[in-house]
């Protein structure tokens, strides 16, 4: 009874969503503009801001499990988060305009809008870490699937068994930042950027 009143509660949840986003003018917000100026001052404030309009602009409950708020939450979690190491920052501020492109790009699909991706450039120690795995894609690649989540049944092993690989500097201190980190979000940010490297064809 306990999963039919679970699914039931979240399939009323979806719908009241979809209803919303299909009853609204898409087109009448500056939500896009905003977001794009979070990109690129990463301002808390702005991120408030955003997160009234949205919920106003969409009437959405703050509850709400949208995308577009999960993700908001993320940017927020990104934003305060230092580290005593300057290439690990470095590593935090891209994780944050990563987070603000991908808000960005869904603000203007529901707004029904077009714009060019924002791109973003790779800090150093990103760059080192991808030319790591183009070296070592055979032992490396598998063990990158579940990376971004902590609660996955195989995520220690595979973390371990990458910390065993022949790690160049870079990339032995983003493992090991990893084997440090407890909280699950902080992992899902830094597993995701990890997960971006693409495969030789």
């Amino acid at each position: 009874m306990d999963l039919i009143e679970a699914y039931l509660k979240e399939k009323q949840t979806v719908l009241e969503g979809l209803y919303n986003y299909l009853d609204k003018d898409r087109t009448l917000t500056d939500i896009p503009e905003k977001v794009f100026r979070l990109y690129e001052t990463l301002n808390q404030d702005l991120l408030d801001e955003i997160r009234d309009d949205f919920i106003k602009a969409y009437d959405v409950p703050e509850t709400s499990h949208h995308r577009f708020l999960w993700r908001l939450d993320l940017l927020k979690l990104a934003i305060d988060w230092n580290e005593d190491d300057d290439e690990l920052n470095r590593f935090i501020g891209y994780v944050c305009r990563k987070q603000a492109a991908k808000l960005h790009r869904i603000a203007l699909g529901m707004a029904d809008r077009n714009a060019e991706e924002i791109y973003t450039s790779l800090p150093g120690i990103l760059v080192s870490f991808y030319r790591f795995m183009r070296r070592n894609e055979k032992d490396a690649l598998p063990l990158l699937e579940n990376i971004h989540d902590r609660k996955h049944p195989f995520f220690e092993s595979d973390l371990e068994a990458f910390s065993k690989l022949d790690l160049d500097e870079p990339t032995r201190k983003i493992i090991d930042w990893m084997k440090r980190l407890g909280e699950e979000e902080k992992i899902y940010l830094i597993g995701s950027i990890l997960r971006e490297y693409r495969p030789k064809q």
